[in-house]
């Protein structure tokens, strides 16, 4: 019960920021706006993921969200300037937690993934790694989000390491 009650508190403090950056909007950027939270809202898909990485957008609800072809996340994926995951029936998403404001990928994130392959070349491990919750209660995704890209990036060197030795 108290997981969710916590859920509930991060709903509504989450729409309480969300209706106060709203209605400071001028009327005409308002349909704008509306439609980009919708199309951001519809495109995530979080079953069948899991705790481990969390909600996903589907190839489909990228392309949307972003504005961009099948192609440019294909050649942003094999660039490791995305993280693309191939789930067991076959389907290719993105995990969420992988973009920051302004639908930009999260700082460090392309240094993160080139280290990481260099141990694992398993895209859910590299997932998983980002969204594990640490010690400290912080994820490395967190981290880079947070500005922390150097001591992420050594942080994915050393396990990188350790995971190909």
């Amino acid at each position: 019960m108290a997981v969710l009650e916590a859920r509930r508190e991060r709903v509504d403090r989450a729409l309480a920021t969300l209706d106060r950056q709203l209605s400071a909007l001028p009327d005409e950027r308002l349909d704008d706006a509306l439609q980009q939270l919708t199309a951001a809202l519809a495109a995530v898909d979080s079953h069948d993921i899991g705790d481990a990485v969390g909600p996903v957008y589907t190839t489909a609800g990228l392309q949307a969200w972003l504005g961009v072809s099948r192609q440019t996340l294909s050649e942003r994926a094999a660039a490791r300037t995305l993280l693309r995951l191939r789930t067991a029936d076959g389907k290719l998403v993105y995990p969420a937690f992988q973009f920051g404001p302004l639908r930009r990928p999260l700082p460090g994130l392309k240094k993160v993934l080139t280290a990481l392959e260099r141990g694992s070349s398993d895209p859910w491990a590299w997932a998983i790694w980002l969204n594990a919750v640490r010690e400290d209660g912080v994820t490395f995704a967190q981290r880079l989000r947070a500005g922390e890209v150097g001591r992420v990036v050594a942080a994915a060197e050393a396990d990188a390491a350790w995971w190909a030795a």
